[in-house]
């Protein structure tokens, strides 16, 4: 294991309160698990930078004003990662699961 994957991850959530997950693909880590959208930071770019490219490279939204929310750190067996969390409230675009990736909004308990 090399260095800390840095990644943003957005907490899209809805008017209804139903928070938006997305399906890792095959051939990833963990794939078929569900997650927050989001994916890696580019080199020289911030979390709220890379979460508004991804989410836009991802799902076809365009995210607006991202809010930060929490910093959470794992080791998996594959990767140390930090996760940057945003919650996102609001958002321009048609969501699309690019990539045949899979989403789905669930009604969860977020604190």
């Amino acid at each position: 294991m090399s260095g800390i994957v840095r990644v943003a991850a957005a907490v899209i959530v809805r008017a209804d309160g139903a928070v938006l997950l997305a399906q890792r693909p095959p051939g990833k880590p963990f794939a078929g698990y569900w997650e927050f959208p989001g994916g890696k930071l580019e080199p020289g770019e911030t979390p709220a930078d890379a979460l508004v490219r991804e989410l836009h490279e991802e799902l076809g939204l365009r995210v607006r004003s991202p809010c930060p929310w929490l910093v959470q750190e794992f080791v998996y067996p594959h990767a140390h990662v930090e996760l940057n969390f945003f919650r996102v409230h609001a958002w321009d675009g048609e969501l699309t699961g690019h990539d045949g990736k899979d989403v789905a909004c669930l009604r969860i308990p977020l604190h």
